[in-house]
């Protein structure tokens, strides 16, 4: 829902977003990226993310697909196009939008390099579906004082104060505030927790933004204008600018003091971002392939003693000496079975079957 911030209006953890799994809305209404075709109606959707089921214009609620989904109505909330043949389409990632700007604590994104391909779309990709300072199934490693031995990000503190996480690679680290970690919480007891030092997934190259409404104001913004073309200060800017390369998981961007046009900050201000489009971390899974049919049931087994169909076990088929009135031959026909058949079916039809068996 929208509601008044120091930033001006935002969207706040919006139903829209919430359903794509952001963490960090920025300040923006959440959609798929783009629709892609995944089943036919009656067949199976393979996809890890949103789907929605309809055609043209008409389209049930979304609904969550952890990898496969059975396209049917019964999937959804109800059938938008009854009597009409549908399919179901998987979200290609994600989309956040807001005609007067993006943000982020206020500031707003670099208006320079931020189309396909740029490391700033896709940092800020990460920033707006796994939130700051993200961690994934942290754990406590280490109460303070102790050692905390992880293959991952360690950060140190209390309840909402913690220092800047540190990479570790299955080694050990003192858990107090020294040479690793400053101290976040003074007079509090603290603890280490690891987390991985990865993201489950990262937005290709593909991602990109494009500009807000010409109402809305310019802005403050992160410095994103560097490394165009591997610039020689690509090594001095790498932790502070934001289209200098991907952040790693654990970056706290309100550590991030780099504004307008340097990594040192100033006062530039430039258009915002309206939207943002995220590929690449809620995509059709294609490598998981569809659950084959189950395989047909199979036939009955025959009956001993029963009587055989006419058509299929007493006669040739297509005999053109053959004319059949239902199930009775009233003709000389070709048999290809034994004179016990023939007899059976003069009992079984009281009928006429005009050759006895001695004359067969």
């Amino acid at each position: 829902m929208a509601k008044d911030t120091d930033c001006g209006v935002c969207f706040v953890r919006s139903a829209s977003c919430a359903a794509y799994g952001i963490s960090e809305n920025l300040c923006g209404v959440c959609e798929g990226a783009d629709w892609q075709h995944c089943a036919n109606e009656g067949g199976w959707c393979t996809c890890k993310g949103r789907v929605r089921f309809g055609e043209g214009s008409n389209w049930a609620d979304e609904s969550n697909s952890q990898g496969q989904m059975f396209c049917t109505s019964t999937k959804f909330d109800k059938d938008p196009s009854v009597g009409k043949a549908k399919t179901c389409q998987c979200a290609h990632g994600f989309k956040l939008s807001n005609s007067m700007g993006l943000k982020f604590k206020c500031k707003s994104f670099d208006d320079n390099n931020h189309g396909a391909g740029s490391f700033q779309a896709r940092n800020v990709c990460l920033l707006a579906k796994y939130g700051n300072l993200y961690v994934n199934e942290e754990k406590k490693c280490a109460d303070q004082g102790g050692s905390c031995v992880c293959d991952g990000n360690v950060r140190f503190g209390a309840d909402g104060s913690w220092s800047p996480p540190v990479r570790i690679h299955g080694e050990a680290i003192a858990c107090k505030a020294g040479s690793d970690f400053r101290d976040p919480a003074p007079s509090k007891a603290k603890v280490c927790m690891c987390s991985s030092a990865e993201y489950p997934d990262y937005p290709t190259a593909e991602s990109f933004a494009e500009p807000a409404s010409s109402k809305a104001p310019k802005s403050l913004h992160y410095y994103g204008n560097c490394n165009d073309k591997n610039s020689k200060d690509f090594k001095e800017e790498q932790n502070c600018c934001l289209n200098s390369r991907l952040f790693p998981a654990g970056k706290d961007w309100t550590k991030l003091e780099s504004s307008g046009n340097t990594c040192q900050g100033d006062e530039d201000k430039d258009d915002m971002w309206g939207s943002l489009s995220c590929y690449g971390m809620s995509n059709i899974d294609r490598s998981k392939a569809p659950p084959p049919p189950p395989p047909p049931p199979p036939p009955p087994p025959a009956k001993k003693d029963s009587f055989p169909p006419a058509t299929a076990m007493l006669f040739k088929d297509n005999d053109p000496g053959c004319v059949f009135e239902g199930d009775v031959c009233v003709c000389v026909c070709v048999c290809v079975n034994t004179h016990t058949y023939v007899s059976s079916i003069d009992m079984y039809h009281n009928d006429v079957v005009k050759e006895s068996a001695q004359n067969l």
